[in-house]
């Protein structure tokens, strides 16, 4: 995925640019900042943790593997049709159920996501994910995380998958680090308070 981030940036042209990702996005982020320092001006990662952070987390943080434990389920070769169960309710519940989203998505706004969710391949590219997580490089030198571009990370610290936990000690592999914590943010943080996590970007970019 890395590769191909930098393939799709050659393409288009983009040397120098600004990356800002999310989740597993941000994940790819963090490995492409590690990777390739020379592309990027700036990164912004919105609830995603750090890939030397979240190994010690869970390796050590009790509370983050409890977080952390739903990746097990996603990983099991039945996890497509346990998903896709009652026209995709199960997957529906989990992604826009009480306690996920501070503001709830209607109908209307679910039915996108529930057709995307339809098509072919389309829940096993997503939980192609979690089944290649291990081989994210886990276990590399310290030295070798260094994020040398200067980082904003945005974090919903109501978060119930990523606990801000992640966020302690990230100055270790972040020299330029600059932290917005919002208390009452999820981790779709950046659909329940769009409009103030845009202005943390563009201040960020000014």
């Amino acid at each position: 995925m890395v590769k191909d981030l930098r393939q799709l940036a050659e393409h288009l042209g983009r040397w120098q640019f600004t990356l800002v990702a999310h989740d597993w996005g941000g994940g790819i982020a963090w490995w492409f900042a590690i990777v390739h320092p020379e592309y990027l001006t700036n990164l912004v990662i919105l609830n995603a943790s750090h890939p030397a952070i979240f190994q010690r987390e869970l390796a050590h943080n009790p509370q983050q593997q409890a977080a952390s434990a739903y990746m097990d389920r996603l990983v099991n070769p039945q996890a497509e049709q346990a998903l896709a169960a009652d026209k995709y309710q199960v997957l529906a519940d989990v992604v826009f159920g009480p306690g996920r989203l501070a503001i709830p998505y209607t109908d209307a706004e679910q039915h996108p996501y529930r057709t995307a969710w339809a098509q072919p391949g389309a829940l096993t590219g997503a939980l192609n994910y979690y089944r290649a997580f291990h081989s994210l490089g886990y276990g590399l030198p310290t030295t070798t995380y260094q994020v040398k571009a200067p980082t904003l990370v945005i974090w919903g610290e109501q978060d119930p998958y990523v606990l801000p936990s992640n966020l302690t000690g990230l100055e270790q592999y972040v020299p330029e680090l600059t932290i917005q914590r919002i208390a009452n943010g999820t981790h779709w943080v950046l659909h329940e308070q769009p409009a103030r996590v845009n202005k943390y970007i563009h201040d960020f970019i000014r």
